[in-house]
């Protein structure tokens, strides 16, 4: 299968539907200007509009799945090359119980990450009582969960492969299955990638591990802060009193060219916590 899926020609795809596809992804690319947007700092990103905020998550979460994804399509590739290697002798049977521990330890770890960032004291806490013993507990469990999803489905679909229960008889038709496979992957890695993101934001959340960046501006010593939030269109900005716009009593807003004319300041969480 491999052998065809490597040679599968390219005629069997409309080369205006390529050239039409890549003409408005060349359009999509200058008008978003990603690597500017990607790159971005901070305070780059805090002088964006609300809309290219979400872009750069957009594209980074994307970019991410689709490593991901290429990941999962080369653990495909490995299970395959692994059952179908005669030294090993591999037995169907143990075809099916792979993928059945796999999804075993996906569950299980899934389910013990909740109860670690939801809970309020987790089981562990309660325990030990240690922040590192907590934080060690919550990597290992975290890599055994990326490792179960990334193995989980290659090793489920390697033996429908090898066991010809995909058919396919012309080109049109594997370029079909290959299709399919893509997409597969890829609706996987989205959800993947979205639970580790919320792992991950929800133990920052809990020990607050990241510093985060605030920004503000004192038109003299004596005034007070005012954190700089976001544009409200292109030339006019909104700021307030406090770090978050859902706990400010007094907004205001301020032309671009005069926020640009006084210093910024940058404000770390740690700073905060220090004071």
């Amino acid at each position: 299968m491999w052998e065809q899926i490597a040679g599968l020609s390219l005629k069997t795809i409309s080369w205006g539907g390529i050239l039409a596809f890549f003409a408005g992804l060349i359009t999509i690319l200058r008008k978003i200007q990603p690597i500017t947007t990607l790159t971005s700092s901070n305070f780059e990103r805090t002088m964006l509009t609300k809309e290219k905020r979400m872009l750069i998550k957009l594209l980074r979460f994307i970019f991410q799945s689709l490593i991901y994804m290429f990941v999962l399509g080369f653990a495909l590739y490995c299970f395959y090359g692994l059952y179908t290697n005669t030294f090993l002798n591999i037995s169907k049977k143990t075809m099916q119980v792979i993928p059945s521990i796999f999804s075993f330890v996906l569950f299980s770890s899934s389910m013990f990450l909740s109860h670690l960032i939801l809970s309020e004291k987790s089981i562990v806490e309660r325990i030990t009582g240690n922040r590192k013993v907590y934080v060690l507990t919550f990597l290992i469990t975290f890599t055994l969960f990326i490792l179960s999803s990334t193995l989980f489905i290659p090793s489920l679909i390697a033996p429908l492969v090898i066991k010809g229960e995909i058919q396919y008889n012309n080109n049109s038709e594997l370029l079909v299955v290959v299709v399919a496979f893509a997409m597969i992957f890829f609706i996987y890695s989205i959800v993947m990638m979205g639970g580790s993101k919320f792992y991950l934001s929800q133990l920052d959340k809990k020990l607050k591990i990241s510093s985060g960046e605030y920004f503000y501006i004192q038109e003299n010593e004596s005034s007070d802060k005012w954190y700089v939030y976001y544009p409200t269109n292109s030339d006019l900005y909104l700021l307030g009193d406090t770090l978050s716009p859902k706990e400010t009593n007094v907004f205001r807003t301020m032309q671009k060219k005069d926020l640009l004319a006084q210093k910024i300041y940058v404000q770390r969480r740690s700073d905060e916590e220090a004071e």
